[in-house]
């Protein structure tokens, strides 16, 4: 309902667009949007010397790109329909797109780490850890993901932890 009495709100953006030009139209900015942050950071390069967590930044931006780039070509695949997210072609741009996902968050706590702690040290060499981690938890959250829904799901499971874990060391400032 909106603000006038008895009136229902008929702005829906399915009934105007097509569903899948909808979601290509989402994806296609939010890639455009991360391509222009790399793009600054890029730039920005060689104005920032020795900053390290600058460049675990930049790292940040290139693949989260890449991953929402797997995604947007999951789109131009020709699997609709049922059975469409079982095939290999599928979860195999699932698999790069969470892979870039959960290397962005990575990418992120260490420039999070770098920026704190100066150059690098015991404490963000202990992050290589996290990369078979990394690794194994994509193709296993796509693997165990029935849909693209599963897949967002542990996505947005790794994300709070993530964000909490870089909030919580920028809090400790």
């Amino acid at each position: 309902m909106n603000a006038i009495v008895g009136k229902e709100c008929v702005l829906d953006p399915t009934q105007v667009l097509n569903p899948r030009l909808l979601i290509y139209f989402s994806l296609a900015s939010q890639t455009l949007a991360m391509a222009l942050m790399l793009t600054l950071f890029l730039l920005l390069r060689r104005y920032v010397g020795r900053r390290t967590y600058f460049h675990a930044w930049t790292w940040a931006w290139l693949v989260l790109v890449i991953g929402l780039l797997a995604l947007m070509v999951r789109f131009e695949l020709p699997f609709d329909g049922p059975g469409a997210e079982g095939t290999w072609a599928v979860r195999i741009c699932y698999v790069i797109y969470q892979l870039g996902k959960f290397a962005f968050l990575v990418f992120l706590l260490k420039g999070v780490l770098l920026y704190l702690q100066g150059p690098p040290n015991a404490r963000t060499r202990l992050m290589r850890w996290l990369w078979p981690l990394v690794v194994g938890f994509s193709v296993f959250s796509v693997w165990i993901s029935a849909d693209q829904l599963g897949v967002l799901f542990w996505q947005g499971v790794v994300n709070v932890v993530a964000y909490l874990w870089c909030a919580g060391i920028l809090l400790l400032l």
